[in-house]
């Protein structure tokens, strides 16, 4: 490979043409074709002899105006080549001053005297604008009369400009037709071993263009024309080798390939390519010439490909930066139709140093390198006129341009541009139809995005689509094969959930383990709790934590969920405090990984694995919190709650939660509505909980959904709270189990009661989040069916585990409430009204409306307990909490309507309206206060 590199240096000086050609007897390199083209012999002093004598002339020596005087007689005496020949000449520039206008003047003649070659020419002047402004409709014209001449590259590039709409209307079946007929002609001409249809057949055949896609028969294809002297078919060989297309990836291979036909076959793009490569894996002293002549020949052999040395003279590799003569090169090679250039340049006239500023032709530069066909300018174009900087707001432009770069190949335009569609944005109706092609296409096009959205599209039925789960699962797969770890988890939940599917928690943990191999740090952490602790997979799953955490570049989501096993004791991996520390500490003091710093910051609080430094946890939270970290603040505030210290604690929670912790909202609402730390205010408990549950708590969810369903704080809406409470009902969270499985066995809810039962028994005996209610429920509900239901043993267990739940939360003013409600109604405990008078009395006083409902009810009965007064406090109260039932009965007593005497069963409620005990005034805290204790406790110890 040095002797390339050697020859190369010597080249920074020379002609690219004065270069001995691998062609064969009876050969002559044309450099139009860039490739070896047959020597037709000819009479003396014709029009075919003049061309040969060109082409000899111009394969051997420097003595390119030598043949100009050949090729221009042959060319007026109406010889097609030597037109084309002419054009491609003033187009390089080599040896004569580059003309555009006189170039393509040739190519336009070669065109009109049949000469399909000099029709290529002439089009791709127009393709890029050389000389001019663009013209796509021009440019077809000359690529289908080259394909009327039975040009198979005319016939090509004619199917692609139907293909992406280029000069004519957008027609994927006149472009399939198109791509059909090129390639019949390709295959025949590539089998006469000329080069460039070869090449043209290749990237059809890596396309799928009028030919079953076969990136290995593409890679076959590509060699031969590479063999038989096609500069180009060289360049995608290499492409290929590089890639690993068709082939074994091979960098060192391609990168010789590439060096070889830059210098033997004059591929700009060889030399282009070989430069990054070089430039891209670092070079020594010796190796900057190298560097530089690639550059400088790229340059030479095509001015599009100046933006190599432009890029080389803008760094310190060559020596002292130059950006005026790096911007003058790049302006050069956009002008001469390098898309890459002109989206480098305009970009740096709109948002670069000062001395480039020019919005105007800032965005001109933009708007070329989008006709050029290069998609991330139309993507910034796009970008630009959503937000209306630099140009108008237009989202219609901002879709068209979208669109553009979604067929161009970038995914994600296709992502946003779909996204656009469902949204309606800029006043547009939804389209849905619209929206799933731009996913379909972007999914095509490995954008695992557009493959979840397209995926989500047919799960949900939105955009207008009917609901089927298998178009979904199949586009779910292609978002987590494209590395898209979002796909990888919804098929994890799927399975996990039982979700149209059979449930499968083996098939759940594979999904969430590919996503946990992508780095993301839920599923990873939902695929370790569902491996068993004594299971023969602990190892296995173990195994592939650690090696996802154990890269060179360390995923830290997946170290922390290995770090906070090694921390307690887990069951995929044993006590280890001191591994767990020195997995966190370097992510966060030297990669500034915050969830890391988090982590740390309890380790030291706690004394895990290093020495307990309670000043040195706090500071590191402060420290982060300031830097707009909202766990940070969040757990700061829970440190302060430890100490009641409230006046620190609840700001701290507010800020977290506008900076997006659905936790810090929850508890922040919980605060207000019970009155701790801050004003009794159900406004704000239920402004918060919303907050929480529209940033993804499943506790401020439940406790929104109990809200709505027995009208604290806003309107009755039974059919909202259901839909809430189904969201917080999974196989992970069970806050809205128990609320389902009521609504269910009382009649208000239609569906299965054994589901029902299923969901009271999981929140009766869940180990996170455990209902008191749900065990009372389900013991009442097997009381009044005892036929198959379980053993009186099992029932007295459900019993105690629901007295001592309530009991081990005294704390919690519904568990007050709850335990009144045991000890009237002789639940778990002997039936003493009085205790039960003193135990809701306590729990109104903490602000619980069904503490004070429970009270009023109470106290306006019948009996020697009877006291109206106070009863209508206690109404008053539940009344202040917007309870409609407490405003109702404190005005009946205070307009001295007694309330109706308790019916049969009435168990000592004062009203027929009320709820029987199974069903009686609760809910709010069962979900609303206990989840949002035990939530906070639970990330104390986070």
């Amino acid at each position: 490979m040095r002797w390339i590199l050697a020859a190369l240096v010597t080249l920074t000086t020379s002609s690219a043409l004065a270069i001995e050609r691998p062609c064969t007897d009876g050969k002559v390199w044309d450099q139009n074709l860039g490739a070896c083209a047959e020597v037709k012999a000819a009479p003396k002093a014709s029009p075919r002899e003049n061309y040969n004598r060109a082409l000899a002339i111009l394969e051997r020596s420097t003595g390119t105006r030598r043949a100009i005087p050949l090729l221009d007689r042959a060319c007026r005496n109406k010889f097609g080549p030597a037109c084309t020949q002419l054009g491609a000449i003033y187009k390089t520039g080599r040896h004569v001053k580059s003309n555009p206008n006189k170039s393509l003047e040739a190519y336009s003649k070669a065109c009109n005297l049949s000469d399909s070659t000099g029709c290529l020419g002439a089009a791709e002047h127009h393709t890029k604008g050389l000389g001019g402004a663009q013209n796509f409709k021009k440019a077809l014209t000359f690529y289908g009369s080259a394909c009327k001449l039975g040009s198979g590259s005319g016939c090509y590039r004619s199917a692609e400009a139907s293909l992406l709409g280029r000069g004519t209307k957008q027609d994927k079946a006149s472009a399939n037709r198109g791509f059909n007929q090129a390639a019949r002609i390709l295959e025949r001409e590539c089998r006469k071993d000329i080069g460039p249809s070869c090449y043209l057949l290749g990237l059809a055949l890596q396309n799928g263009y009028g030919l079953s896609r076969s990136p290995m028969r593409a890679f076959a294809v590509l060699a031969r024309g590479c063999e038989a002297g096609s500069g180009d078919a060289c360049y995608q060989k290499a492409v290929a080798i590089r890639d690993g297309v068709g082939t074994r990836p091979n960098p060192t291979e391609a990168q010789r390939m590439f060096e070889d036909a830059c210098k033997r076959y004059d591929s700009g793009n060889s030399c282009f390519a070989a430069g990054q490569l070089l430039a891209a894996r670092g070079v020594d002293d010796d190796e900057k010439k190298t560097l530089e002549a690639l550059g400088a020949r790229a340059c030479e052999l095509d001015k599009k490909h100046c933006l190599l040395l432009s890029r080389l003279i803008d760094t310190e590799l060559l020596g002292k930066p130059d950006p005026g003569r790096a911007f003058a090169l790049a302006g050069s090679a956009c002008e001469h139709g390098n898309g890459l250039a002109c989206f480098d340049t305009g970009l740096k006239m709109l948002e670069g140093p000062e001395r480039f500023r020019n919005v105007a032709s800032g965005i001109k530069r933009l708007r070329r390198a989008c006709g050029l066909a290069y998609a991330l300018a139309c993507e910034q174009l796009a970008i630009y006129h959503d937000s209306g900087e630099f140009v108008r707001e237009s989202p219609t432009e901002a879709t068209i341009l979208r669109a553009n770069a979604c067929q161009l190949g970038y995914g994600p335009s296709c992502t946003e541009g779909g996204r656009a569609a469902l949204e309606g944005r800029g006043g547009r109706a939804v389209d849905g139809k619209k929206a799933l092609a731009f996913f379909v296409l972007g999914c095509q096009l490995r954008d695992g995005e557009s493959c979840s959205l397209a995926a989500s599209m047919h799960r949900k039925g939105e955009g207008g689509l009917p609901k089927k789960l298998e178009p979904a699962l199949t586009y779910l797969r292609g978002a987590c094969n494209y590395q898209f770890s979002t796909g990888c988890t919804e098929l994890g939940q799927i399975y996990d959930r039982g979700l149209g599917v059979k449930r499968n928690r083996a098939v759940a943990r594979q999904w969430y383990l590919r996503a946990c191999d992508y780095g993301d740090q839920r599923p990873c952490q939902r695929a370790a709790e569902l491996t068993p602790p004594g299971s023969e997979l602990r190892d296995r799953v173990a195994q592939r934590i650690d090696k996802a955490c154990d890269r060179m570049s360390p995923n830290e989501g997946v170290c922390m969920v290995m770090a906070a096993q090694l921390a307690r004791g887990g069951n995929l991996f044993d006590l280890d405090e001191r591994r767990a520390f020195r997995i966190a500490q370097p992510a966060c003091e030297e990669r500034n990984y915050h969830p890391a710093c988090v982590f740390l910051a309890d380790l030291y609080r706690n004394g895990i694995g290093t020495i307990r430094n309670r000043e040195r946890s706090v500071r590191l939270l402060k420290d982060l919190c300031g830097q707009d970290v909202p766990r940070a603040c969040t757990k700061l505030a829970h440190y302060y709650l430890r100490e009641k210290s409230y006046r620190s604690a609840l700001p701290l929670y507010r800020r977290a939660c506008r900076d997006g912790d659905p936790g810090a909202c929850n508890n922040y609402a919980y605060h207000h509505y019970i009155g701790q730390g801050a004003p009794w205010n159900v406004a704000i408990a239920i402004d918060y909980w919303t907050r929480a549950c529209q940033k993804g708590s499943a506790t401020g969810c439940a406790n929104l959904a109990d809200a709505y369903e027995f009208g604290v704080g806003v309107e009755t809406d039974l059919e909202r709270a259901v839909a809430l409470y189904r969201q917080t009902c999974t196989p992970e969270l069970t806050a809205g189990c128990s609320a389902l499985g009521r609504l269910v066995l009382s009649g208000k809810l239609e569906g299965n009661s054994r589901l029902a039962i299923r969901n009271l028994q999981r929140s009766c005996t869940s180990s996170y989040l455990p209902d008191a209610r749900a065990c009372q429920l389900l013991v009442e509900h097997y009381r009044a069916n005892p036929r198959g239901g379980p053993r009186p043993a099992e029932l007295a267990r459900w019993t105690q585990r629901a007295y001592d739940l309530a009991d081990r939360n005294r704390s919690n003013p519904f568990s007050l409430y709850l335990l009144g409600t045991f000890h009237r109604d002789g639940f778990g405990a002997v039936r003493d009204l009085d205790q039960a008078g003193e135990l809701f009395v306590a729990a109104c006083t903490g602000y619980d409306p069904f503490g004070c409902m429970a009270a009023g009810d109470l106290y306006s009965a019948r009996g020697e307990r009877r006291d109206l007064q106070r009863a209508q406090i206690y109404y008053g109260r539940a009344c202040a909490a917007e309870i409609a039932a407490g405003c109702e009965r404190s005005e009946r007593l205070r307009a001295g309507k007694l309330p109706l005497g308790p019916g049969k069963g009435a168990n000592g409620c004062a009203c027929r309206s009320a709820q029987p005990p199974g069903t009686a005034w609760f809910g709010l805290a069962a979900v609303v206060l206990m989840l949002a204790c035990r939530r906070r406790r639970a990330s104390l110890t986070r």
